[in-house]
């Protein structure tokens, strides 16, 4: 008499977990610059729209009492915590990252020159800031 099999031999369900695993070892870490990507795009964009309104104190002569309030930004959010200052002239808009370790209390700065041109700079490594030149990193 035959006998039919039914399910998977041992070896067969062992080559499924070892291919598992290959894909694993390739998709953790691309996963975890995305998410690093991500949280550092994340905290520039909240102190990006800030300019707009330190240019409109600026303007108004009201640039000494620049404050994240003032220019429209929250002090504490999921992906920073930003401060801002006036200092000669020279405004900075400050974001301390919070996050993945690659990330987590370093900074990306937006300065203001006398001159009126921002400039973006970061502690944080270039390639999780990206190809496109949205800011200067270590």
């Amino acid at each position: 008499m035959n006998k039919l099999q039914f399910g998977f031999t041992l070896i067969e369900l062992m080559i499924v977990i070892m291919i598992i695993g290959i894909l694993a070892s390739v998709a953790i870490p691309a996963y975890q610059g995305y998410m690093t990507k991500a949280q550092f795009t994340a905290g520039l964009s909240e102190i990006t729209g800030g300019k707009t309104l330190a240019e409109v104190l600026i303007d108004e002569e009201a640039a000494a009492a620049i404050t994240p309030e003032s220019i429209g930004l929250q002090i504490e959010t999921n992906n920073c915590k930003v401060t801002s200052a006036n200092i000669a002239g020279i405004i900075s808009i400050d974001c301390t990252h919070k996050g993945s370790s690659a990330v987590n209390d370093l900074k990306t700065t937006w300065t203001r020159s006398i001159l009126g041109v921002w400039i973006c700079t970061s502690s944080v490594n270039q390639k999780y800031i990206g190809p496109i030149k949205k800011c200067d990193g270590v």
